[in-house]
């Protein structure tokens, strides 16, 4: 049987257990110095990694001067050869100047009786040059071609006759062109290529002729259209 406790009474347990007091002085005392550690602890990284992230000092270059560069003869010739010779169309005028150039030194050395193996040697060296310019011929079909579909040759020019003329001389080469590769695998191989050289080399020239004239007058009517175009500026 069990006694009610009376208000006020305590359990003989409850005296016996002492009276626990908290006490946390010292994980206060810890807690600050390992605040203070940390704190120190970040400032020293941040101080090492600035020290990385501080870029060395780049040397000082000297100030350069953008002065044109004074262009020699010599090199100005080469600079232009190197043109010239890039350009196929350019490079068949040059050796088509060499051969008719060998052509007529050849017919005023038939009679040079102190060397009369002069003349033969420059004939020679004319027909050639001739069979190169057939060669490099293979590369005018695409650039004819290109010129009709994009108009390259007449863009530019305000005059509607030199569009028409344009053309012409498109279409003249575009026929030109194939024609004389006929005839020339007629020179350099004639029992595969058996054809009337002659004969395709004569169309040839009548497309070459067609080209040539329509030049000419283009030439005439955009020599025209400059003069008016430097009248309005003056």
């Amino acid at each position: 049987m069990t006694i009610p406790k009376t208000k006020g009474e305590s359990s003989p347990s409850e005296e016996s257990m002492p009276e626990i007091v908290r006490n946390d002085t010292w994980e206060d005392e810890g807690g600050e110095d390992s605040d203070n550690e940390e704190k120190e602890n970040v400032h020293n990284v941040k101080k090492r990694k600035g020290k990385k992230d501080r870029k060395k000092p780049q040397p000082v270059s000297p100030k350069i001067t953008n002065k044109p560069k004074r262009i020699s003869a010599l090199d100005s010739f080469l600079q232009a050869s190197v043109t010239f010779a890039s350009n196929s169309y350019l490079t068949d005028r040059g050796i088509k100047l060499l051969t008719y150039t060998l052509w007529l030194l050849s017919r005023l050395t038939e009679r040079y009786q102190k060397n009369p193996e002069l003349s033969p040697g420059l004939r020679k060296m004319y027909g050639d040059l001739s069979m190169v310019r057939y060669a490099l011929r293979l590369y005018g079909l695409p650039v004819s071609i290109e010129d009709i579909r994009t108009g390259g040759s007449w863009k530019g020019w305000d005059d509607a006759r030199i569009h028409f003329l344009g053309k012409i001389m498109a279409w003249s080469m575009a026929f030109y062109y194939p024609l004389e590769h006929i005839a020339y695998g007629g020179f350099v191989v004639p029992k595969l290529i058996r054809v009337d050289t002659e004969k395709y080399t004569a169309y040839s020239c009548r497309a070459w002729l067609i080209f040539v004239l329509s030049d000419l007058a283009s030439t005439f009517f955009k020599l025209k259209e400059l003069r008016k175009r430097r009248d309005v500026l003056l």
